[in-house]
């Protein structure tokens, strides 16, 4: 089956990106959610392009990056 959805380029490295949202997560009280994702779970969430945010993530599902 051929994955018809648009990739996107990729514009910040992943280790940056989840040391973004690690920050963000302990800002907002949230590190034990972070802690309780898998490193693939995360990599799906940076592969998409969702901001890396905790409104991003749990909010509207809507808040890509544009790219």
């Amino acid at each position: 089956m051929i994955d018809d959805r648009k990739q996107r380029t990729v514009s910040i490295a992943y280790d940056v990106w989840k040391l973004q949202l690690r920050k963000d997560c302990e800002v907002r009280g949230k590190l034990d959610a972070f802690d309780s994702l898998g490193e693939y779970a995360l990599k799906l969430l940076w592969e998409t392009g969702i901001d890396p945010t905790v409104a991003a993530i749990v909010g509207d599902g809507r808040r890509f990056r544009e790219g």
